[in-house]
């Protein structure tokens, strides 16, 4: 009997072995047509590509309309191109940002809208977060294409400013309420980023 059972464990280490690869082959192929589709999403670049579903989607879309409306260049060159789509830092709630990443010879850029942001968030908001996280990609952009750009400290800060202000500045244009700009001025506060548009 003893001897029959150390006979069978070649047999079901095998076994295991088997359904194993096969579970690792599966999960290779579903993130292959994950990437695959990505990547084609990437290549049609006609329209943004809102991944935010449910309660947010009516506002995005209408923040990305206020965006289309008062800001056609961003809108275009960017926010186009974009996948749009709820996500948050670990350990920074309500912080959205953006990225950019390059997959198989095609770049992807994406915004990240922080669920906790837009919840108690207006249309405007929302809007002024989507540009204000567009010109950062564009700021990325240029450092890929010019490898002599600066990227250090003093330089991220400059950054910063430029945006945030510009933020400001948008805000101002599409009418936003005294509570919404001096939201973004207390933001800039914390970060010690000055206030040039007062």
């Amino acid at each position: 009997m003893k001897k029959s059972c150390l006979l069978n464990e070649p047999i079901r280490f095998r076994i295991a072995q088997f359904n194993y690869l096969r579970l690792l082959t599966r999960q290779l192929f579903i993130c292959s047509c994950l990437l695959m589709t990505a990547v084609l999403f990437c290549k049609k670049g006609n329209a943004q590509k809102v991944l935010v579903t449910g309660k947010y989607l009516p506002r995005v879309e209408q923040a990305l309309s206020i965006v289309a409306k008062y800001e056609p260049d961003i809108f275009a060159d960017i926010i186009c191109q974009s996948y749009i789509q709820l996500g948050e830092i670990p350990g920074q709630p309500g912080t959205s940002f953006c990225i950019l990443e390059d997959i198989a010879s095609s770049r992807a850029l994406w915004i990240m809208l922080s669920p906790l942001r837009l919840r108690d968030a207006t249309n405007l908001s929302i809007a002024s977060v989507i540009v204000h996280e567009a010109m950062h990609l564009r700021y990325n952009l240029a450092m890929k294409h010019d490898p002599t750009w600066v990227t250090d400290a003093a330089a991220r800060h400059l950054e910063h400013t430029t945006i945030y202000n510009y933020q400001l500045f948008f805000l101002k244009r599409v009418g936003a309420t005294r509570e919404e700009i001096e939201g973004v001025k207390g933001v800039m506060r914390s970060l010690s980023i000055p206030i040039i548009h007062p």
